[in-house]
């Protein structure tokens, strides 16, 4: 980084700890500092509901932006003695914190607002749960990870869709219909459309999940690798096979399933965050349906963006009013989709995410609910980011077949234990 950007940072970040500081000194402020990626429409609606928050409890919530780095920028604060109340992390973006115990135990404010967590799919209550026990946030909204494709393609090679095979939607009618809809018009040898989006390998732990298996142990900071096991290498031949053997996944440019281009049939890597940024305005008819079930399931990742309460906070009491009106009342979720666009994480708020909506949403969105609850799915995966980059590294020698799935799952296997055993220690 240039010395004069570095400079630059560290003038913003030292603005931002002034208003902190200013923003403490009221016993009845807050402060709510909010992670800038998630976007400007999930900024305002926190800035809505902290004025209507502040005329009913007297409570005033002082929301303040990120910039920069997220996580290094709340453990700045933390370490200058100002930390802020309230932090929206999601469990990939905040192991650091979640590691060293930085954030308060909610499990006691939740059983004493009766706020009731069979309401929030299982699996994003274990994902925001680490392995002490300790509830590090509460679900604000949900990315269950669906299968979106384009109905006109299956219609034009007069296949059955994934909603309309069911139980039959499996990893070989999957297969097959990639094969089927990966078309070579002009006859120059390569295909103009293809089965399947290019971005399959962003998320290879679904297949992985889906044949019985798991990268680790256990999802939130791993003790033991499980890269070398049969399930793991059943669910890469099969990523692989789709690529090298069929030749039905899309190279990564030029090709994608969104209307902006159109040439892929399928995709199995989006959630609902997708709809409003790529799906808006199609010219095709389009559609969601659940996961291909695998050996084992139809596992998918559902990952929860959360609201957490600093463990150093002075206003513990407050800022659990203020999470607690965020989440807890229906209303406000469903306000909260109808701002952001966002699948809100209550049962009851999940089950009317239409009713309030702008964007077009696909006609089976249902598939969102089901996924969501799912007892096969998975949060995603806490763990410190080097060993997902050493894995990643030795697993793209896999996709780009420089090796073979056991060679690379065996070397990321003796690499990620090396460096689990270091983080362990």
């Amino acid at each position: 980084m240039s010395q004069p950007l570095r400079s630059a940072l560290v003038g913003v970040l030292c603005l931002t700890l002034s208003l902190l500081v200013a923003a403490a000194a009221s016993a009845q402020e807050i402060i709510h500092y909010t992670y800038a990626s998630h976007g400007e429409s999930w900024y305002q609606h926190l800035k809505t509901m902290a004025e209507r928050f502040k005329a009913e409890t007297g409570i005033e919530v002082n929301v303040i932006q990120s910039t920069g780095n997220y996580q290094e920028q709340v453990l700045i604060m933390i370490t200058a003695g100002t930390p802020p109340d309230v932090t929206d992390f999601h469990p990939q973006l905040g192991p650091t914190l979640i590691g060293e115990g930085l954030f308060t135990d909610l499990r006691p404010y939740v059983e004493r607002s009766g706020l009731d967590l069979t309401q929030f799919p299982p699996i994003t209550i274990e994902g925001l749960t680490a392995p002490d026990g300790t509830l590090w946030g509460i679900p604000a909204n949900l990315y269950p990870v669906v299968t979106f494709f384009n109905a006109d393609m299956f219609a034009v090679a007069g296949l059955p869709t994934p909603i309309e095979l069911g139980e039959d939607w499996t990893w070989e009618t999957f297969r097959d219909s990639a094969r089927r809809l990966t078309v070579d018009r002009n006859g120059d040898g390569q295909p103009d459309q293809y089965g399947i989006e290019g971005r399959i390998t962003n998320r290879w732990e679904q297949q992985v999940h889906q044949a019985g298996g798991q990268w680790f142990d256990r999802l939130v900071f791993p003790t033991e690798s499980r890269l070398n096991t049969p399930e793991v290498l059943e669910a890469v031949r099969f990523i692989t096979s789709l690529m090298h053997e069929d030749g039905v996944v899309a190279p990564t440019s030029g090709f994608s399933i969104w209307p902006s281009v159109g040439n892929v049939a399928m995709t199995v890597v989006d959630g609902p965050g997708a709809i409003g940024t790529y799906w808006q305005g199609a010219t095709f008819a389009w559609d969601v349906a659940v996961q291909p079930k695998g050996p084992a399931s139809r596992a998918a990742r559902v990952n929860p963006d959360g609201f957490q309460i600093l463990r150093d906070s002075p206003n513990k009491d407050a800022a659990w009013r203020w999470i607690h009106y965020l989440v807890g009342s229906v209303d406000n979720q469903l306000e909260f989709a109808a701002t952001t666009g966002r699948l809100p994480s209550l049962r009851d708020a999940m089950l009317r995410y239409d009713e309030q909506l702008d964007i077009q949403l696909p006609p089976n969105w249902m598939a969102f609910f089901e996924t969501a609850f799912d007892p096969n799915g998975y949060a995603a995966y806490v763990v410190p980011a080097n060993i997902l980059s050493a894995m990643n590294s030795q697993m793209s020698q896999v996709w780009n077949r420089t090796i073979s799935p056991e060679d690379g799952l065996q070397r990321a296997h003796e690499v990620v234990s090396a460096l689990l055993a270091e983080f362990n220690q």
